[in-house]
């Protein structure tokens, strides 16, 4: 039993430090210039298809703000609704960091609900990002 209690104490104790983590990481993304925390609207402004399975599409924020930079590697996360239901992923940024707007390339997979929503959508649609 006093294993088991010592354990649960030490998960515990990992599990606050991971949380606080977490939690200074989002106050820094919300902090740096063009950045934000939680979900943020954005338009498409351009959709280019790069080949049959894929299509760019360039992301601009829907209320005018700049954005933050990223890293090369970096992804953002996606949030929208797919016949009624929240649909999340996260994509690469294919482009470099330029201040105005993120650019995603995105296969359409067979089957793939969050692909093949993204592709039928038309320029001005609006989807929400989290931040790189």
């Amino acid at each position: 039993e006093a294993v088991i209690d010592a354990w649960g104490a030490a998960y515990q104790q990992l599990a606050d430090i991971l949380i606080g983590q977490e939690e200074s990481l989002y106050r820094a993304k919300a902090a740096a210039e063009g950045g934000w925390r939680g979900a943020r609207r954005f338009r498409i402004t351009g959709k280019v298809a790069e080949s049959e399975e894929i299509t760019s599409f360039h992301l601009q924020p829907e209320d005018g703000g700049p954005l933050m930079d990223f890293l090369p590697g970096q992804y953002i996360g996606l949030r929208l609704e797919v016949d009624g239901q929240e649909v999340r992923r996260n994509y690469s940024l294919s482009a470099a960091s330029n201040g105005s707007e993120y650019r995603i390339s995105v296969k359409r997979e067979p089957g793939g609900v969050a692909s093949n929503a993204l592709h039928a959508m038309p320029e001005g649609a609006v989807l929400e990002l989290f931040a790189p």
